[in-house]
């Protein structure tokens, strides 16, 4: 008998189970801290954006920027060394335009302007040349090398009314106190044209609205602000622009991506064709929108923005108001333009239509007619306005000092007459009851205030002025007031239409309420 045993079947084994569960369980939290992360980082950045919504103080005051930039527009720096010389501004400053730089000059306008001189200027590599003419940026010059880092050596100052240049050494030293001074030339040459020399004219263009030449830009020296142009990178186009130059801001990041630069090149404007700037001032132009100044920095204190330090930049405008008709000054109460004594000999009906500018000069003068308006005085010869008495002319040379309309025209001596005959309205004194009474120049509306009520002498305020430039086509409500429809009679409809190619829009651009029209004869 043969006994057989039964075999035993064993299970296969499952090897690495325990492994699997494990890792399951590390990608299980692994996901779980990870969601965990980005849940945190979302709701941290909310709960930041949420903060600085709320927090009004968080947003940097402009003012103490526009009156720095104003200062320095306008007023020439106290010295010509340290940080004085660190201005996109310096040079171009609009008491150095009218009297120079020299602290004790009086005399305007006696200059030559931008000159020429050759100059050898140093680089990061070595030196380049260019002509005095070419150059409109007076700052300190800090040159770096291909890595970012500051060339010390090559650091070098172009005066704006000096001949050569000041080096690394000379920085702060006073250009009196140099060793070998260099010769002085004037800037302030008899003129003012949007040329290299007046840096800060812009032009617009009254029938579309759109600054045609930038203030502080002048592209037909610098060319095209597109990023292809060689002028940004080479070693000349730093004295070419005002603006900053991206390459001259480049420093070493430290981190393995060499040198790098924050600071943008301009941007293309909405037609995709076109450079013309960092901001758009003047809006509401005719066509598509494009901007129209650039940045400048004018070396105004660093402010603390959200933590950041930011150094704040301006984007100016200068339009000039002296070749524009004043609606506060022109205009003749007593008649029309004879021989052009004062601005009340010109005449607003040049420019807007005849109805618009009577009815603007009776609400300007306060009067129901332009026969009666309310003066601030009687007589000419007495207001303390004047610099000297009006002096009386002879018998033989009479004028028409207030303009009025003559009845006649001058009939020149026949016969035996030895003087010609002057026809009423030409009279030779300015007392009594001739030329002095009621002289255009008693109504002057610079003598009142800006308002007041109907029938009463009222001032056409800077407010219309700066609607009327800065926003060149809108909507009826941006002419409402005061001098777009405020006129007791009418609302002037010359000046305050509105949309697209209206013919307002080209008026506007040819008035203002502000210059430097005299406000005596």
């Amino acid at each position: 008998m043969i006994l057989r045993m039964n075999a035993t079947h064993r299970a296969g084994e499952r090897r690495g189970a325990i492994l699997l569960i494990v890792l399951t369980l590390l990608a299980l939290f692994a996901v779980v801290a990870l969601s965990f992360a980005l849940y945190a980082e979302s709701e941290a950045l909310a709960a930041r954006i949420r903060r600085e919504a709320m927090s009004v103080a968080a947003n940097p005051d402009p003012l103490p920027a526009a009156n720095g930039f104003l200062q320095q527009m306008l007023f020439t720096p106290a010295t010509d060394t340290g940080t004085d010389t660190l201005s996109a501004l310096r040079g171009h400053e609009m008491a150095r335009l009218i009297y120079g730089g020299l602290p004790a000059a009086q005399v305007p306008y006696n200059g030559i302007g931008t000159f020429s001189e050759s100059l050898t200027l140093p680089t990061a590599t070595g030196t380049v040349m260019v002509n005095r003419q070419q150059v409109v940026n007076y700052m300190n010059q800090y040159v770096r090398d291909a890595s970012g880092n500051p060339v010390v050596a090559s650091q070098h100052t172009v005066d704006p009314e000096h001949t050569g240049y000041r080096n690394s050494t000379q920085f702060n030293t006073a250009i009196n106190a140099l060793p070998m001074p260099p010769t002085y030339v004037a800037k302030n040459a008899p003129y003012t044209y949007p040329d290299r020399n007046n840096m800060c004219v812009a032009v617009q263009d009254p029938n579309t609205g759109r600054i045609v030449l930038q203030s502080y830009h002048r592209p037909t020296l610098f060319q095209s602000l597109a990023q292809a142009n060689p002028n940004w990178t080479n070693d000349i186009g730093r004295y070419l622009i005002l603006r900053p130059r991206p390459v001259d801001h480049t420093y070493n990041s430290g981190d393995g991506r060499g040198p790098v630069t924050d600071f943008p090149y301009p941007p293309i404007n909405p037609d995709g064709t076109t450079y013309t700037g960092d901001v758009q001032n003047i809006v509401g132009t005719d066509g598509v929108q494009r901007n129209d100044a650039v940045w400048l920095n004018p070396n105004l204190p660093v402010i603390n923005w959200r933590g950041r330090n930011i150094i704040p930049l301006v984007a100016a405008t200068v339009l000039p108001l002296d070749g524009r008709v004043n609606v506060n000054t022109a205009g003749n109460t007593k008649g029309t333009s004879t021989n052009g004594f004062g601005p009340w000999e010109v005449s607003l009906s040049q420019v807007i239509n005849a109805g618009d500018a009577t009815n603007m000069l009776r609400s300007r003068t306060g009067s129901p007619a332009p026969s009666t308006p309310n003066a601030r005085g009687t007589n000419l010869s007495t207001m303390p306005f004047l610099a000297t008495p009006m002096q009386t002319t002879q018998s033989y040379a009479t004028v028409n000092w207030d303009g009025s309309t003559a009845a006649s025209a001058m009939v020149l001596p026949m016969n035996f007459s030895s003087d010609p005959t002057y026809p009423a309205g030409f009279d030779s004194s300015t007392t009594g009851n001739n030329e002095g009474t009621s002289h255009p120049s008693l109504f002057n509306p610079f003598s009142w205030g800006s308002g007041g009520p109907p029938g009463q002498p009222k001032l056409f305020p800077h407010t219309d002025l700066r609607r009327a430039v800065t926003r060149y086509s809108g909507t009826q409500s941006d002419y409402n007031d005061p001098f777009f429809s405020a006129t007791p009679q009418s609302p002037p409809t010359s000046l305050n239409g509105f949309g697209l190619q209206s013919p307002s829009s080209i008026n506007r651009a040819l008035v203002t309420t502000i210059s430097n029209s005299l406000n005596r004869p």
